[in-house]
């Protein structure tokens, strides 16, 4: 009964962070900085940041898993997380969609006939 006032305290600590205190995304917050950082507006600093997010989830998944359709997948990942957080627009991913089965399906080993 002594850790009473404790538990109290602390009920009441976490139903204050529960409060919302901006309604601003952090990701919008971050394209923000990075298009005043290189003078640009923020669709530049979003693609750019997309573009960096995307690769970087290849690189990673890349060295990990050398399977072209992991890859490939992954890519799928990157490109469906930058246009959900707000980088990207819904019609940059639809047009690379379009590209990576495309890509898919032309790959020798992937159900393709080889790029012929």
């Amino acid at each position: 009964m002594t850790h009473l006032p404790h538990l109290f305290i602390f009920l009441l600590l976490g139903a204050v962070t529960l409060v919302p205190v901006a309604s601003a995304s952090v990701f919008d917050d971050v394209r923000s900085a990075v298009a005043d950082a290189i003078g640009g507006d923020d669709e530049a600093a979003g693609y750019l940041l997309g573009l960096v997010a995307v690769v970087v989830i290849l690189l990673v998944i890349g060295l990990l898993f050398p399977d072209p359709r992991v890859v490939l997948i992954a890519g799928l990942v990157g490109l469906a997380f930058v246009t959900l957080i707000g980088w990207w627009p819904t019609w940059t991913m639809i047009l690379l969609v379009i590209g990576l089965a495309v890509l898919l399906f032309r790959l020798p080993g992937l159900g393709g006939d080889g790029g012929t």
